[in-house]
């Protein structure tokens, strides 16, 4: 589906067909017309069957982490968030439901790899719009998360490919940035939040 293949168009006209035929799986033809058009960098229009895919299954959670995205690229960071949060919620309820102990498969890799990534966008919204705390907690979050799940014995190729190290140093820009020694000192302001943090099993 990739427009470097001329097959963009193709995929939009055989999608729109198909919408015709499949009306009980149209969340699903919406969010794929959603990706077309982001991966085109046609925002308008992914953001457009995004949310028609919401509107049609709101318990859906990759259209709202698409979404963010697609809204974080246009410098839409409150939509953006609320989008983020409505994935990561979502995702906790379904990670819960799939958890096997030391097993994990392609879906649940998928789904915590998203899981994370929409804790680290929100961060990343925060720094761009200079919100320290929003910033700095959840990055810490998206570190936090990652490190609670891969804290086990298994394979690290089973965990999703997230690169850590990248987010440590994100991290420690904010840090610098926003005029913090360390993470403890950050702590400190942020303490409610921190705590609430530490206290939370997550996922």
């Amino acid at each position: 589906m990739s427009n470097r293949f001329g097959l963009m168009d193709e995929s939009i006209s055989i999608l729109k067909q198909v919408s015709a035929l499949a009306s009980d799986k149209l969340y699903l033809v919406k969010f794929n017309l959603g990706l077309v058009y982001f991966e085109s960098n046609q925002y308008d229009q992914a953001i457009l069957n995004f949310q028609q895919a919401i509107a049609l299954n709101p318990g859906f959670a990759t259209p709202h982490f698409y979404l963010g995205n697609t809204l974080l690229q246009q410098r839409m960071y409150d939509q953006a968030n609320i989008h983020f949060k409505s994935a990561i919620k979502i995702y906790s309820q379904k990670l819960k439901k799939r958890y096997v102990p030391n097993e994990i498969d392609g879906l649940r890799k998928t789904m915590l790899e998203r899981h994370i990534l929409s804790y680290a966008n929100i961060g990343l919204s925060g720094d761009l719009t200079n919100d320290e705390e929003i910033a700095i907690v959840y990055t810490l979050k998206a570190i936090r998360t990652y490190q609670a799940l891969t804290g086990s014995n298994r394979a690290s190729n089973d965990w999703p490919n997230i690169e850590t190290h990248n987010l440590n140093n994100r991290l420690n820009k904010m840090l610098k940035k926003y005029k913090f020694n360390s993470i403890r000192q950050a702590a400190i302001s942020y303490k409610k939040e921190l705590m609430e943090l530490a206290r939370k099993k997550i996922v």
